[in-house]
């Protein structure tokens, strides 16, 4: 019992570390990290953080906070991975993570982006 709490508290400071990495690093710099700076940043491997991010979009969810992991995106497009759409359909019912790159997914996506007033978007 003691041991599968230590493992639940130590689960949710890693998001709460994560979050606040992502939260100050996109504060600094005005607009989203990517993937691949956010790795460096925690010192994790690319593999292990879209289901880090995902579970962050799920505690955020449950606290009702704006969706942290809105603000990392892929370097090249700088949009963020069908992840996290896959991740976001469980609460919003528009969203289709097989059609991510449509008008109303990038409108849902910005929507999430802009709850972080201080964030400035690049063009596309």
């Amino acid at each position: 019992m003691m041991i599968e709490i230590a493992k639940a508290i130590d689960s949710r400071l890693e998001l709460e570390h994560t979050r606040g990495v992502i939260l100050g690093m996109v504060h600094v710099r005005r607009c989203p990290v990517t993937y691949a700076e956010l790795c460096f940043a925690l010192g994790k491997n690319v593999k292990h953080l879209g289901a880090l991010l995902g579970r962050i979009i799920d505690a955020d969810h449950e606290l009702n906070r704006p969706l942290a992991s809105a603000l990392v995106v892929n370097g090249k497009t700088q949009r963020p991975g069908a992840g996290f759409y896959l991740a976001l359909a469980k609460y919003d019912k528009r969203v289709d993570e097989q059609h991510a790159n449509t008008a109303l997914m990038e409108q849902i996506w910005l929507t999430h982006v802009q709850t972080f007033p201080w964030v400035n978007m690049p063009s596309a």
